[in-house]
C-alpha cells in the first residue's frame, strides 16, 4: 500500500543516477543555482513585528514560500553529486541552509503567532509553516544522513532534537485549534500540519537515524503516530462536506490533502489498511474530478481561484490507493510547482513507474452536474467550436475561507472566462477580522460577486445565511435557488429566488430573478444588479449590452448604469488571480421598485461570437 515507507538515501546511487530520479532533480535544479545565498536569509525582529505594525504578512510568508523551493534544490544537487565528503562551496552552503533552517528562532510565520507579536523562546510551534518544516528537515536528514555524518558527529541528532522540542512534544502536551477532534469542522490546517508530522515521525524511524533516537523520544514517536493517524482521519471526516467536497475551493483541496497523502503515504501497508478510511479517502478524492471545468481550471468559490496544478508530492500515489484514473490524468498533465524536498523525492520515486491512464480530454463530463453540499451547478453547451460553461452556486456564508457569494455566477468561453469569480486574495493580517473582511474588502464581499445589492445592503455572513435549492433538472439544464437568508432583515427583503437555465446549443445563459420586498408608502426601495466581467461592458441606447462575445439584454430598463473600473492592484481586492494593469470591470445595474414592492427580472447572456 505504502510507496514510501522510506525514502532512498544519497548513498543508494543506482536509484539516485537512474533515469527518472535524473530527470526529476534536473527540472528542479534548472533554475539559476547561483542565485540562492550562501546561507539563507532570516527575518528580522522588524519583520516579525511588520503584520502587526502594518497588517502586511508579506514578509514572512514570503521567507516561508521561498526558502523551501531553495533548500529543495540544495538538497537535489547534492543528491546528483552524491556523498562526497571533501568539502566545496556547494557542500557548505547546504550545511549552512540546514544549519540555519534547524536553528531559526521560530518556523512560525508572524501572523500565525499570537498578537502577531514577536515568537516566544521555548514554546512550541504548530502552525502550518512550522509543521512543514518538522517534516522538510526530517525528510532531507534521512536522505542525507550518510553525508551529513560526513561533516558533523552532532548536526543530525541536534535537527531531530529541534523536531522534537518544537513540535513533537507539543501535539502530545497542547491542544492547536486544528487538532481539537472535538470540534465539528477542521479545514486544510489538519491534514497539512498532521501530514507533515507524521512524515516526520516516519523519517526518523529510518535507516541511520534509528541510532539517533532515545528509548524516551522511541516512545514518544509511537505514541505522536498514534495522534497523527487520529487526527488524520478527523481531517478525512470533517474538514470535507458528506459528499467529500471541499468547500474551500481547489486551491486548499490541493494544499491538504498533498500534505495528508504526504504523511499517509509512509504508513505500512497493515497500518495503513486497518487505521485509514479508504471508502472516505476515495470519496475525497473524487472532488477534483466533480468539480473539475476544463484544462486545469475547476469550480471556484470562497478564498481559492479556480487554476491549480496537481499536487506533486502525493497525488501519484492517491491515484494508485483510490483506483482514481482522474489524478493520474491530472497530474499528467497539469502538475503544480516542484517546491518541496518531499515533493522531489516522491517525483523521483513516481517517475519509476509511467501510467497509462487516457488524457484529461478523455474524461467526458456532463452537460448538468451538481455538487449537492456546495450547491453548485456547472452547466456547459457547445456554441460554435466553442463550449460554454456556467456556473451558479447556493451553500451558506460560513463557509471554509467563506465570502458573501450566495447566488453568483461564472461564465466561461472556451479557456477564457468571461463572467470571474475574483478568486484568491493575496492576504493581510487583518483580513481574518470578520468585522473588517466583510466590510472592507471587496474579494469577501457580495459587492465582488455577482450578487445583488438590497436597498444598500450587501450579504451578510453566517450559518443563517443559506440558500435552499428549489430546483435541479439536468435534462433541461436548469436550477433554481431560494436566497432570501442571505440578506439582513433591514434590507426588508422578504423573497429572493434565482433560477438559471442554459439551453443546449445556441451559446445562451437565462437568469430570472425573482425579488419581492416589504412594501411602504413612505420609502422606495432599491436593488442594484450586478455583472462582474473581464472586459469592458459597452452600454447601448436601448440598454443592450455587449461586453466582448457577449450580448446582454434585459426585460425591463434599469433606472440607473453605472460601470466601475478595477484595477486588480486595488487593495480592497488584493488579487492574485488577475494580472496587475489588466482591469476588471463591475456593471452595476439599479432598478427603483413601484409600489408593489416586486420585481421579476430576466437577463439574458448570449455568445455572438
Amino acid at each position: 500500500m505504502s510507496q514510501f515507507a522510506s525514502l532512498p538515501t544519497i548513498d543508494d546511487r543506482d536509484f539516485w543516477q537512474s533515469q527518472a530520479a535524473r530527470a526529476a532533480i534536473e527540472a528542479s535544479i534548472a533554475h539559476d543555482l547561483d542565485s540562492i545565498p550562501p546561507k539563507p536569509p532570516l527575518p528580522s525582529a522588524a519583520d516579525y513585528l511588520a503584520a502587526r505594525r502594518t497588517q502586511n504578512r508579506n514578509l514572512l510568508d514570503e521567507h516561508w514560500r521561498t526558502t523551501r523551493p531553495q533548500l529543495q534544490r540544495l538538497v537535489a544537487e547534492r543528491l546528483l553529486k552524491g556523498n562526497q565528503p571533501h568539502v566545496d562551496s556547494s557542500a557548505d552552503r547546504l550545511l549552512n541552509w540546514i544549519f540555519a533552517l534547524a536553528y531559526e528562532p521560530t518556523w512560525v510565520v508572524s501572523a500565525h503567532l499570537p498578537n502577531s507579536d514577536l515568537p516566544t523562546s521555548g514554546e512550541g510551534q504548530l502552525d502550518l509553516a512550522a509543521c512543514e518544516m518538522a517534516g522538510e528537515l526530517a525528510e532531507t536528514l534521512e536522505l542525507l544522513s550518510p553525508w551529513i555524518a560526513h561533516h558533523s558527529s552532532t548536526l543530525a541528532k541536534s535537527i531531530i532534537s529541534e523536531i522534537d522540542r518544537r513540535t513533537l512534544v507539543p501535539i502530545l502536551t497542547t491542544m492547536p485549534w486544528w487538532a481539537d477532534p472535538q470540534k465539528p469542522h477542521t479545514n486544510n490546517w489538519t491534514g497539512v500540519c498532521a501530514g507533515s508530522l507524521l512524515s516526520a515521525t516516519c523519517s526518523l524511524r529510518q535507516g541511520q537515524l534509528k541510532s539517533l533516537i532515545s528509548s524516551d523520544l522511541s516512545e514518544r514517536l509511537d505514541r505522536t503516530t498514534d495522534r497523527l493517524i487520529e487526527l488524520l482521519n478527523y481531517f478525512l471526516r470533517s474538514a470535507f462536506t458528506e459528499s467529500g467536497e471541499c468547500d474551500e475551493g481547489i486551491g486548499y483541496w490541493c494544499y491538504g490533502v498533498e500534505f495528508a497523502c504526504m504523511g499517509l503515504s509512509r504508513l505500512d501497508e497493515a497500518t495503513f489498511n486497518s487505521r485509514i478510511d479508504l471508502d472516505r479517502l476515495r470519496m475525497i478524492a473524487s472532488y477534483p474530478r466533480r468539480a473539475h471545468m476544463f484544462g486545469n481550471t475547476f469550480f471556484c468559490g470562497n478564498d481559492s481561484g479556480p487554476r491549480a496544478g496537481a499536487p506533486r508530492g502525493s497525488m501519484r500515489w492517491l491515484a494508485r490507493v483510490t483506483q482514481d484514473p482522474f489524478l493520474d490524468a491530472w497530474l499528467d498533465r497539469h502538475p503544480g510547482e516542484l517546491r518541496t524536498v518531499g515533493q522531489l523525492v516522491r517525483r523521483s520515486l513516481d517517475a519509476r513507474s509511467p501510467t497509462n491512464t487516457p488524457s484529461l480530454e478523455a474524461f467526458q463530463h456532463p452537460q448538468a452536474r451538481l455538487l449537492p453540499d456546495q450547491q453548485a451547478a456547472i452547466f456547459q453547451s457547445q456554441t460554435g467550436k466553442s463550449r460554454l460553461i456556467v456556473t451558479i452556486s447556493g451553500g451558506h456564508n460560513a463557509e471554509q475561507h467563506n465570502h458573501n457569494d450566495l447566488g453568483t455566477f461564472q461564465i466561461y468561453l472556451g479557456d477564457k472566462v468571461l463572467i470571474p469569480d475574483l478568486g484568491a486574495p493575496r492576504y493581510r493580517n487583518d483580513f481574518f477580522k470578520h468585522e473588517i473582511r466583510y466590510s472592507h474588502y471587496i474579494v469577501a464581499m457580495s459587492s465582488g460577486h455577482c450578487c445583488p445589492s438590497i436597498n444598500g445592503f450587501e450579504q451578510k455572513p453566517g450559518r443563517d445565511a443559506a440558500s435552499t435549492l428549489l430546483h435541479f433538472d439536468p435534462k433541461t439544464l436548469e436550477v433554481a435557488f431560494d436566497l432570501t437568508s442571505a440578506y439582513p432583515a433591514d434590507a426588508q427583503l422578504r423573497r429572493w429566488t434565482r433560477h438559471l437555465h442554459v439551453p443546449d446549443h445556441g451559446g445562451l445563459s437565462i437568469l430570472d430573478d425573482h425579488f419581492e420586498l416589504a412594501p411602504s408608502d413612505t420609502h422606495t426601495h432599491h436593488i442594484v444588479h450586478r455583472i462582474w466581467f473581464v472586459d469592458r461592458p459597452i452600454i447601448h441606447a436601448d440598454h443592450s449590452i455587449v461586453v466582448g462575445p457577449l450580448s446582454i439584454t434585459l426585460n425591463l430598463p434599469p433606472n440607473r448604469v453605472h460601470v466601475e473600473t478595477f484595477d486588480p492592484g486595488d487593495p480592497r481586492l488584493l488579487l492574485r488571480e488577475f494580472p496587475q494593469g489588466t482591469p476588471l470591470y463591475r456593471l452595476d445595474l439599479t432598478y427603483v421598485l413601484g409600489p408593489t414592492a416586486r420585481l421579476d427580472l430576466q437577463t439574458r447572456i448570449a455568445v455572438t461570437q
